[in-house]
């Protein structure tokens, strides 16, 4: 004790040498050993200020000389197997670690060891860790979650802060954070998830840019509707949206934007909102058919499209001209006249092409007979009796309507032609792997080889082999259907086996084409749809 108090005062610090020397282990006093430790500290022998430390019997102490020593590993290793229940130790080591970008999740999970569970929210936010604190920290009470919400709402981390006010059910200062973090899909969750007309009020409010708010995008406020049951507003506010991209002239994001509200509301959707998702994929693949040169084709979906020229405001004079010239081309004279005639009045009249309106008023000056209904050669299928409702069974005379005339029934339509896909087509259909969408092969195939993509999503695809021979089952199950149609119910073909005679002219069925699944794919899909044809 002299000694070390002659080393204080500035002299002596050789008698504490010898002294310890001399003492060979003998001094056992906790308090002197950790005295002398810190005189060797202070002197720079690191070791034998080590071996003091350890023989005066305090873990937490060696552990934070080790941290001060840049011995990480070696002053865990000691926490590990002298002192794990020391939150002195933890902390020691938790305010090393947590300073440590590769090691920022074991600071935390020494913070919670120390019982600090704040004080490591308070860390990794300072330090910016705030995902290895949660990774690492366990599930917060709610006052412990409440206090760390305050904490975020206060750095400025809004999204943060609403998940921690969500698990204390904090479910208003929630809601307030996460429109202003743009996290609008957790804001519709909570909401939905909670049922309470309350709430609903409140984000319907903040969407639509109450108490001075910006509003958000349209989007937000459907998707809260459909998730909350309201099929109704969310028909009308997916139509105001599509209506905005109408006056815009921006009918590919009017389409996708269509396409995903329809996908959303499924059954929900109102007819409107899928007539206009028809009308513009149908003039989406009204342009393909007239670059691949299928006139017949894209006339009638110009005819589709040309019955609703009130939503295309700026370029109905260029799609009744199309029209005009592709039902020319197809030999259609009487949608060529009507359409010839409609570009006669002042509004749709072109100016910018004299000669092209010459040949407009030669056509409309020679007035064609109008069949009833819709034309029959414009649709032969159903003039031989194929194209017939899968409910009803009823003939459809026209194949690019969207539902049934008799039974009112929607229609499933082919992604690649707009047409309705009816009994005709139940064995040349595929699938979109991406999208869900069907199209027939018979107009699948040219399409793939003008973009290799579907149709409907854009999502990749393309033609990897096909093959020409029908499976078994399948020109068993049609020998089947076609017994039946001439009224013998006892099938033509054992079930064992295929028929001797095969069909002589035996559908493109896929073998593979990336993208796509052939369609119907089981036997029980195959029986289903006989029935329904029949």
């Amino acid at each position: 004790e002299a000694a070390l108090s002659a080393s204080a005062t500035g002299g002596g610090g050789d008698i504490v040498v010898r002294v310890v020397k001399r003492a060979n282990g003998r001094i056992s006093a906790p308090a002197t050993l950790l005295r002398l430790s810190e005189h060797f500290q202070a002197a720079g022998d690191w070791d034998a200020a080590e071996d003091l430390l350890r023989a005066a019997g305090d873990p937490p102490r060696l552990v934070a000389f080790l941290l001060a020593r840049g011995q990480p590993d070696r002053a865990e290793a000691e926490f590990l197997a002298r002192c794990p229940d020391s939150a002195l130790a933890a902390g020691a080591l938790a305010e090393h670690f947590i300073r440590q970008p590769d090691r920022r999740t074991r600071g935390v999970a020494y913070f919670v060891r120390a019982g600090r569970r704040t004080e490591a929210l308070e860390k990794a936010l300072e330090l910016d860790a705030l995902e290895s604190c949660l990774e690492a920290l366990p599930e917060l009470e709610p006052e412990e979650a409440l206090s760390a919400g305050l904490l975020l709402e206060a750095k400025g981390r809004p999204a943060a802060a609403g998940r921690f006010f969500k698990q204390a059910r904090q479910f208003e200062r929630a809601l307030d954070n996460f429109p202003k973090a743009s996290d609008y899909s957790a804001a519709n969750e909570l909401v939905s998830s909670l049922k309470s007309e309350e709430l609903f009020e409140q984000l319907v409010n903040v969407y639509e840019g109450a108490d001075g708010r910006e509003p958000a995008d349209p989007v937000h406020l459907f998707r809260l509707l459909v998730l909350f049951g309201r099929p109704g507003p969310a028909n009308s506010v997916a139509l105001a949206t599509v209506a905005a991209e109408f006056d815009e002239a921006a009918y590919r994001v009017a389409c996708r934007k269509a396409a995903g509200s329809v996908s959303e509301l499924g059954a929900d959707a109102s007819f409107e909102l899928r007539q206009k998702l028809h009308v513009l994929e149908s003039y989406a693949l009204a342009r393909k058919w007239v670059k691949l040169e299928d006139h017949a084709l894209a006339a009638q979906l110009l005819a589709l499209v040309a019955g609703f020229l009130h939503w295309f405001p700026k370029h109905a004079t260029s799609i009744l001209k199309s029209a005009v010239v592709e039902s020319t081309k197809a030999g259609f004279r009487h949608l060529a006249y009507a359409w010839a005639t409609a570009l006669c009045k002042p509004d749709c009249r072109p100016t910018d092409d004299p000669r092209f309106l010459e040949k407009i008023e030669k056509i409309a000056l020679k007035p064609v007979p109008t069949p009833q209904g819709w034309p029959l050669e414009a649709n032969p299928e159903a003039k031989a009796g194929f194209s017939k409702c899968l409910v009803c069974a009823g003939l459809v005379e026209n194949p690019h309507s969207l539902s049934c005339p008799r039974c009112a029934a929607l229609f499933t339509h082919c992604s690649a032609s707009g047409r309705a896909l009816l009994s005709r087509q139940i064995w040349d259909v595929v699938k979109c792997r991406a999208c869900g969408r069907f199209a027939g092969w018979e107009h699948l195939e040219p399409l793939l080889g003008f973009e290799d993509c579907c149709p409907a999503c854009e999502h990749p695809a393309k033609v990897l082999a096909i093959r020409n021979d029908p499976p078994a089952w399948l020109v068993r199950f049609r020998a089947e259907a076609a017994a039946k149609r001439r009224g013998n119910e006892q099938p033509t073909q054992p079930r064992s086996t295929a028929p001797s005679t095969p069909t002589p002219k035996a559908p493109l069925l896929l073998k593979e084409i990336e993208g796509f699944i052939f369609v119907p794919a089981s036997l029980e899909e195959v029986k289903t749809k006989i029935q329904a044809s029949n």
